[in-house]
């Protein structure tokens, strides 16, 4: 038996560190919420205190995580719907791209190939087509309108009312996928920092709390 009152074995500072992480959930949106909580409970507690930052300082900051995500989560959200149009406008690019082959040949026949070039085409894999990078497809646009004008084609039903309106609609796209990708990216980048902050503070006051 062992002796009354002897000395207990100090605490697995691995079981503690495990019990601290299971209190911090893995979802952003839970995080958040868990972060707002504590910030409003902290500040009604001002006896709580940690050496590096204070009450006002968390909630501002929990705030700010908040709205990043939020930010970030309805600009992800719109994303799949402008990719849907882009893909839209790339369908229809193609088809008036293939009907470009036609005026082409209607008028060259053999020759139509050498002419290819001049409105953005490449040749891959025995066939002639416009490059998939959209980036490249945007700046060919403004090529093949000035070519349907080199050949004479504007009156044609893809001519140059159809190039002009697609030529228009295909760079606002390409601007607003660029300028959505990028607000996400920078989104993402803001809410990590803040998690991490965040949770450097709440793994401090559980700590605090467990020692009281």
């Amino acid at each position: 038996e062992g002796e009354a009152g002897a000395a207990q074995d100090p605490p697995d500072p691995k079981r503690a560190t495990v019990s601290t992480k299971k209190l911090v959930p893995a979802k952003d949106n839970d995080f958040g919420s868990l972060c707002d909580a504590v910030g409003k409970a902290w500040k009604r507690n001002p006896l709580i205190t940690l050496v590096y930052t204070n009450a006002a300082e968390f909630e501002t900051e929990a705030t700010t995580f908040n709205t990043v995500l939020r930010e970030r989560q309805t600009a992800g959200g719109d994303r799949p719907s402008l990719t849907y149009r882009l893909d839209a406008a790339d369908t229809l690019m193609e088809k008036g791209i293939k009907s470009v082959k036609r005026y082409l040949y209607d008028k060259y026949e053999a020759g139509a190939q050498a002419r290819y070039s001049m409105f953005g085409m490449e040749r891959v894999s025995g066939s002639f087509k416009l490059p998939n990078d959209r980036n490249k497809r945007g700046n060919m646009l403004l090529q093949i309108k000035e070519s349907i004008a080199k050949e004479g084609l504007e009156t044609k039903t893809y001519g140059k009312a159809f190039w002009d309106q697609l030529h228009t609609d295909y760079t606002a796209l390409l601007t607003e996928a660029k300028k959505t990708d990028g607000f996400v990216s920078m989104q993402v980048g803001t809410k990590k920092l803040l998690r991490a902050s965040l949770k450097k503070k709440l793994t401090s006051l559980i700590e605090v709390l467990r020692g009281n």
